[in-house]
């Protein structure tokens, strides 16, 4: 079976209106749905031993992902999101985070061929974690990984100078498939038409890029096939973790019918749109609940 390997922040999210606190970042919503679905997770991720640190790592041991790659600082504090719901579920965040100035010291997994490394947000660009991101990149390169990036872009939390460009673009160009919402596009290249997109992103590895529309359509371009699919009208609670378990959702589909190599499976029309239906799938049951990820029983709903 195919491990993914997920790298990015761990935090607690205090949700506002309706008041809940759930463990969240981007990665490990993503994580979450995968493990539910019966996908092998391995999390690679940082927090400390205090008491949100000992809720994150208790939880993350329920939901059966490997925690082996991850940092537990001592004296440290678990990092937060305070997030606010509008009147159309989408949330703001204030982040507030607290980590050690080593990060991530000679700690990298095993990468192989069986392997799909996933990544994405904040950490994908952050200063501290610049050199990690290229190492652990560059192994996933060299051991034949599918690597699956998610920019996850905030502009609000991060100035879009010519440093953050330069590490969007590195990841960019090394990310086999790309998928991001059209307010990512827009934020980073002023546009969110996807053969602009897919122009702008100048990538030779990128075997498929997609771009989700919120609750219109879901569009997916490669050198092979243009594909559209629209969303099906659903009550929607929070938008907190759809993208994320849309990701989920596709990795899940896709592991299960590339038995001969993902390859094979991204350059047909009709697999990718299996997968892209199992994605909307996981982002609609996500987004009609008050939870980051796809519920415990969801299994009956998959391919």
């Amino acid at each position: 079976m195919k491990t993914v390997v997920a790298f990015g922040e761990s935090l607690l999210d205090i949700i506002y209106d309706p008041l809940c606190i759930i463990p969240g970042g981007s990665v490990l919503n993503c994580a979450v749905s995968l493990a539910r679905s019966g996908v092998s997770v391995q999390l690679m991720t940082e927090f400390a031993d205090d008491g949100p640190g000992k809720i994150l790592k208790g939880f993350l041991e329920r939901e059966n992902i490997g925690l082996k790659y991850s940092c537990i600082y001592h004296g440290a504090k678990t990092s937060l999101a305070f997030a606010v719901l509008d009147d159309q579920a989408k949330a703001s965040y204030t982040f507030y985070k607290y980590f050690p100035d080593s990060r991530f010291q000679n700690l990298f997994p095993d990468l192989n061929s069986d392997s799909i490394l996933l990544f994405g947000s904040f950490s994908s660009i952050s200063h501290e974690l610049n050199e990690t991101i290229i190492r652990l990149v560059e192994m996933a390169k060299s051991a034949g990984s599918l690597v699956f990036y998610d920019p996850n872009y905030r502009s609000s939390a991060t100035d879009l100078n010519t440093i953050i460009r330069d590490r969007l673009n590195y990841n960019f160009r090394n990310a086999n498939i790309i998928r991001g919402s059209n307010e990512d596009f827009e934020a980073i290249f002023d546009t969110s038409v996807i053969t602009e997109v897919w122009h702008k992103l100048q990538s030779e590895n990128c075997k498929l890029l997609i771009i989700t529309y919120g609750s219109q359509k879901v569009e997916a371009f490669n050198q092979h096939f243009h594909l559209c699919i629209d969303v099906p009208s659903i009550q929607v609670v929070s938008t907190i973790g759809a993208g994320d378990s849309f990701n989920a959702g596709f990795i899940n589909a896709l592991i299960k019918i590339s038995e001969s190599g993902t390859d094979g499976v991204l350059t047909r029309k009709d697999l990718v749109s299996i997968c892209i239906g199992q994605a909307i799938r996981f982002a609609s049951s996500v987004c009609a609940s008050t939870l980051n990820y796809i519920p415990d029983d969801f299994s009956h709903q998959m391919i």
